[in-house]
């Protein structure tokens, strides 16, 4: 093969490997389908960090979770994810798929709080209970994730109602 014939290849080459990784590798992006938006940022393969919203897909926001995978692999089952923020940590319950839900109140309060941090933030950390750990860029997360956060599983569901006391006679 030629000079010429090599460069026609890699020049034909190179967009099937960008579409292949989906967003670019240090930059927050975002994208909506089928009532969920995504907000992801990568630090090159196999190393993810997506926020999922659920802004239609059921009626309280039962799919708003981070999932996170270091060396290809999301964080081990019933364990926990730290997330340093600068000088802040988070931590997150993961449930039996190796998922971050936002059902239950811990994890709702630290996912909004985290939200507002990744905005202002400078750099991220994530650290899995197995000792795998990713350095995630923060450039764009701004912009990306907008000022307010989505709605959380655990603050959506409906509040059990209250059962009155009987009065006494």
């Amino acid at each position: 093969m030629n000079i010429l014939g090599a460069a026609l290849a890699i020049a034909l080459l190179l967009p099937s490997l960008a579409m292949a990784q989906g967003v670019r590798a240090g930059k927050w992006t975002s994208g909506v389908g089928q009532g969920i938006v995504e907000h992801i940022v990568r630090n090159g393969p196999g190393n993810d960090f997506n926020i999922s919203c659920d802004v239609g897909y059921s009626e309280d926001a039962e799919l708003t979770g981070i999932s996170i995978s270091i060396r290809d692999n999301g964080p081990p089952p019933k364990s926990t994810v730290r997330i340093f923020i600068d000088d802040e940590e988070f931590q997150f319950g993961v449930d039996d798929h190796g998922g971050i839900k936002t059902n239950y109140r811990v994890n709702a309060d630290n996912f909004i709080a985290l939200w507002e941090t990744l905005r202002s933030g400078k750099s991220m950390r994530v650290l899995f209970e197995d000792g795998r750990t990713s350095s995630f860029s923060l450039d764009g997360a701004k912009k990306v994730l907008g000022s307010k956060p989505c709605g959380t599983n655990f603050y959506a569901m409906p509040s059990k109602p209250q059962v009155k006391k009987p009065k006494a006679f």
